[in-house]
């Protein structure tokens, strides 16, 4: 019985209980603290794109409501092709989402992936107004402004894991609409020009929020993990 207890003091005192999964020592220059890192970025594209199949959807069923709503008002070759490129790129980000569990690329790659289909999705958003705005109606300015407003309120919580890719989409689909307002005629153009600078100050603030809530609770999560 003595021998045991010594094997077991010479195996603890030589082959330390390690961090790493499925190791039975310590591997020579090992960091927990950015093997946490690295976890903590898979953890932030593993919600990236679990939320993203939502928001894809969301904004198929947008993009066709907004097309609708502006047929007659616009050129109807120019509407067709700006809802037949956006719903394209909808559906690619739908397939990369799809794909994404197969893939065992990093979390910043996936990150970077993600990023790239969330901008071309803004720009084309963007397009929108820049394109039809001045020709739309009161209504349809009006419309314009809640899809996008509202589009851009569930990317908050939906982008929260990037605190950069929150604030790219929320520029682009917010102020390039609020500076066409700002040079349209009437108090109601104005009003919603206001409103627009007004309401991506306040989504600025709360997708940091949401972003330092969000990592700090999966940072913390993975720094304990790994300690």
């Amino acid at each position: 019985m003595p021998a045991f207890y010594l094997e077991v003091g010479l195996r603890t005192l030589y082959f330390p209980k390690t961090n790493v999964p499925g190791e039975g020592m310590l591997l020579p220059g090992y960091d927990p603290a950015m093997s946490a890192r690295e976890a903590a970025d898979r953890d932030a594209a593993d919600l990236l794109y679990r939320y993203g199949i939502g928001s894809v959807l969301v904004s198929l069923f947008a993009s066709s409501g907004l097309a609708l709503i502006s047929f007659g008002q616009v050129s109807s070759g120019s509407l067709c092709s700006w809802w037949l490129l956006i719903d394209a790129v909808l559906i690619l980000r739908g397939l990369d989402i799809f794909f994404y569990r197969f893939r065992s690329r990093t979390g910043r790659q996936e990150i970077r992936r993600f990023g790239l289909g969330l901008t071309v999705t803004a720009v084309l958003w963007a397009a929108f107004p820049l394109t039809f705005l001045a020709q739309l109606n009161q209504t349809g300015r009006a419309y314009t402004a809640i899809v996008l407003c509202g589009m851009v309120g569930g990317s908050a919580t939906v982008l929260s894991p990037s605190k950069f890719l929150s604030f790219v989409f929320c520029a682009l689909l917010v102020l390039p609409t609020s500076i066409l307002f700002l040079f349209l005629p009437g108090a109601a153009n104005t009003f919603l020009c206001i409103l627009g600078f007004v309401f991506f100050l306040v989504m600025f603030v709360s997708s940091r929020v949401a972003h330092r809530a969000t990592m700090s609770a999966v940072r913390l999560s993975r720094t304990n993990e790994a300690l």
